[in-house]
């Protein structure tokens, strides 16, 4: 599927508004009176680069900078040629899947704050999550480690488990494998190589054999934390770990996970991408949309969250799905028809010049220029909803109660980039 001219027009309009584009014209182009300007020995009139700064006029024009003036230079960030205005850049969508900064930006001293993380471990290998604080201190054996307790029969109540939400375990392995490649102290980079190691083996043992990967592990029975979830991208930022590790991407271009069999990551990604495109969602014409915040590990299909998180397609969650799949590497069919019917959904479904403000009264507001998409969406057809604490579909954020309208992102511009990168892609490409 590819987004429809339509779209285009309306994202260029977005753009405009935005002050993205100068629409420069030549026409508007104010000459300075000098035949010669970069004084190359080249007439203006006939000199393709009037400003001598190595980008030609009309590539200029298109990129929206002034070809007369080389204080006025299109940025090109990976030097192909293709200034960034036009130019997709489809990895740089999967950056905040990577993130660790809340880790890294804590305290000056990283390397004590590191050897903190480290103790708040837990024997499974992974971590609780929301403890950016906490690491400020070791810890001291009695505090909760984590808000998740296991309460099966194997494994007994008070047994804390470990979770990818909130960004909890990958990004404490991705820190400590950032302070292993910069650490001189020996003992230190030891601590940091055997923690993360035992993070990444959390990582492994969690993932269901169909391929996806809970929100806690082991087992917390009778709840969604089961679930596969891609919610708040817990199973992106997973994939993205195991992928960037593979490639020796940093901060894992080190010797942290020497000697480590890679067949084993390859065919936890691979297990991963199948459930992806097992549990992509179709509507009732039988068209490919995109997933829910959560799904059954066996099945597939899409289940509850929370009381007032139905069974949908989600506008945020699945965001960071489209962005692994377009940064895919073997573009087989099945993965060429997953991405771009899920592009061309996120295309289809942009609501333009319009924003939810959670904060102070969870309103939506005019905004010129913003782009919007609703947290969830019918499973048959992309009508928006949103539902409070007794489970009942509602169509306006008026019929919530007053701590259901300020207490969840109801919508957000959280495909912006996606729709933005992607048109570029498809403006070069096809036109």
């Amino acid at each position: 599927m590819r987004p429809l001219v339509s779209h285009f027009i309306a994202l260029l309009i977005v753009l405009s508004s935005s002050g993205c584009l100068a629409n420069l014209s030549e026409d508007e182009v104010n000459p300075l009176g000098d035949a010669d300007l970069d004084r190359d020995g080249i007439p203006d009139e006939i000199d393709n680069d009037q400003d001598g700064d190595g980008w030609v006029n009309s590539q200029e024009y298109e990129c929206g900078n002034d070809p007369r003036s080389n204080s006025s230079t299109p940025q090109d960030k990976d030097s192909d040629g293709l200034c960034d205005a036009l130019d997709a850049d489809l990895e740089g969508l999967l950056e905040e899947y990577r993130s660790f900064r809340d880790l890294e930006q804590r305290t000056a001293d990283t390397e004590w704050y590191g050897y903190n993380v480290t103790t708040w471990q837990m024997d499974n290998g992974g971590w609780g999550k929301n403890n950016i604080n906490g690491y400020m201190e070791p810890w001291d054996g009695i505090e909760p480690i984590s808000p998740y307790t296991c309460g099966k029969s194997d494994c007994p109540n008070g047994t804390y488990l470990g979770t990818l939400d909130n960004n909890a375990t990958t990004s404490e392995i991705r820190f400590l494998s950032k302070l292993y490649s910069t650490s001189s102290n020996e003992t230190n980079r030891t601590i940091f190589k055997n923690s993360a190691s035992q993070g990444l083996d959390f990582i492994l043992k969690s993932q269901y054999e169909s391929g996806g990967w809970p929100q806690v592990y082991p087992e917390r029975i009778g709840t969604y934390s089961n679930l596969v979830t891609f919610n708040d991208h817990a199973m992106i930022r997973a994939m993205l770990l195991i992928w960037d590790i593979i490639e020796y991407k940093e901060p894992f271009s080190t010797g942290i996970f020497s000697g480590l069999n890679r067949t084993i990551l390859e065919d936890s990604l691979d297990r991963g991408l199948d459930f992806i495109l097992k549990s992509q969602i179709r509507d009732e014409g039988g068209t490919l949309t995109v997933w829910c915040q959560q799904h059954d590990p066996i099945s597939y299909e899409p289940m509850p969250g929370r009381a007032y998180e139905l069974p949908s397609k989600s506008g945020w969650e699945s965001v960071g799905v489209t962005a692994l799949l377009l940064n895919w590497p073997d573009r087989t069919e099945v993965v060429e028809n997953a991405t771009w019917s899920a592009v061309g959904w996120f295309h289809e479904n942009m609501v333009v010049g319009k924003e939810y403000n959670m904060k102070p009264n969870g309103t939506f507001t005019e905004k010129e220029g913003s782009m919007m998409w609703y947290r969830f969406y019918n499973l048959s057809d992309d009508q928006f909803f949103m539902a409070g604490r007794d489970s009942v579909k509602v169509y306006s954020i008026s019929d919530l109660t007053f701590e259901m309208k300020t207490n969840y992102q109801w919508a957000g511009n959280w495909g912006a980039d996606l729709v933005l990168e992607t048109s570029k892609l498809n403006l070069t490409r096809f036109t």
